[in-house]
């Protein structure tokens, strides 16, 4: 049954649970109201995150990638139970949270939160947390990309990841950014972690008639300054 949450918005039943890891009450509260409208109830983790994901299954967990992080990204990806969750980070910017990308950062919240920003990334993730893929998937997924393209090196980072492609984030600072097309065909090189390069292979045969990666569409999507 539905319900009514405090910013006024029409919430679902909770389908799914996240850990919020280490959260001040203010973000947790935005996390929770925005989360709470597509099916995913919040659990506040202020302990030893180590313990909880050892007795607990969550379908995802959102904590701050800072100097303390890489030490509960690490347990919570060797969990029996929780090594496949989604994990989101709350950092200030997309670079800074370049250095934790090896552990399967699906997507970023960027400091200070704000509601709007906050919602508009967890309405194109929900579907991954609830486990309510479509017949193509589209993974989010958050690492450090190349492009070469007309003799150019343009630094990027990923937004998504599927059987028929990837989208793709860059400044448009760039001259060379400036003259590439929204889309771009896969003649143009994109250089990716190996973490995302491994995980690409599996969608590979995600549905039938899907394509491999190395014959994909990029999207890229041009961030402003």
């Amino acid at each position: 049954m539905a319900t009514t949450s405090t910013f006024g918005t029409t919430a679902r039943k909770a389908i799914a649970r996240l850990a919020m890891i280490g959260l001040d009450e203010k973000s947790g509260e935005i996390l929770r109201e925005c989360f709470r409208q597509f099916g995913v109830s919040t659990t506040p983790v202020t302990d030893d995150p180590s313990h909880r994901f050892l007795k607990e299954k969550f379908e995802a967990c959102v904590l701050r990638l800072d100097d303390g992080a890489e030490i509960i990204l690490e347990q919570v990806r060797n969990s029996p139970s929780n090594k496949r969750i989604v994990i989101y980070g709350i950092s200030k910017g997309t670079q800074a949270a370049m250095r934790y990308s090896k552990y399967g950062i699906n997507a970023v919240f960027e400091e200070p939160l704000e509601r709007p920003s906050v919602l508009k990334v967890v309405r194109s993730t929900h579907l991954l947390v609830i486990n309510e893929l479509r017949r193509y998937v589209r993974v989010p997924i958050v690492t450090e990309a190349t492009i070469e393209a007309q003799n150019n090196r343009i630094p990027s980072s990923t937004l998504e990841v599927s059987a028929g492609g990837m989208s793709l984030i860059c400044s448009s600072n760039s001259h060379s950014v400036a003259r590439l097309p929204t889309y771009a065909s896969a003649s143009s090189s994109v250089t990716t972690s190996p973490y995302l390069a491994s995980m690409s292979k599996r969608f590979a045969s995600c549905g039938s008639g899907a394509r491999s990666p190395t014959h994909s569409l990029m999207t890229i999507v041009r961030k402003p300054c």
